[in-house]
């Protein structure tokens, strides 16, 4: 299956969803804020880049060390991280470096797939994210 086809189907279950786990993301969101702890929102890291249009290649984006320092220097064992798509870029292959780094970060993590986000959903679970979705409402907030 191409990378193409890959997005179009993730596409296509953004208007389907098997799963829908609301409930439990408001429950975990709601836990986390009356505890004192902290919810932060980040997307689109993009921490593996394709090195030229068309080819499959990646390497590490310029600010990679940056942002994972950022994000590890701040974020606790009891915050949350929700975070809105785009790990990496769709032609990336290498998921043992990907699940190192995010089993690294050191927090409560919930994932909102974006268009690059192409593994399989047991395979983010597998790197500490407790729930790998394509939407959810918390607060009337989709």
């Amino acid at each position: 299956m191409t990378n193409r086809q890959k997005e179009d189907k993730l596409m296509d279950s953004l208007s389907n969803p098997t799963e829908n786990h609301s409930e439990a993301i408001s429950n975990l969101i709601n836990k986390t804020i009356k505890s004192n702890h902290k919810v932060y929102l980040a997307t689109d890291w993009h921490l593996w880049k394709r090195k030229e249009k068309g080819k499959s290649e990646c390497t590490r984006c310029k600010n990679f060390e940056e942002i994972l320092k950022n994000v590890n220097g701040t974020v606790t064992p009891d915050d949350l991280l929700i975070f809105m798509g785009d790990f990496v870029d769709g032609e990336f292959k290498d998921k043992e470096a990907l699940k190192d780094v995010l089993l690294g970060i050191p927090c409560k993590k919930v994932m909102v797939r974006g268009n690059n986000d192409l593994f399989e959903p047991s395979f983010y679970k597998s790197c500490g994210i407790e729930y790998c979705v394509q939407s959810f409402v918390w607060s009337d907030i989709l």
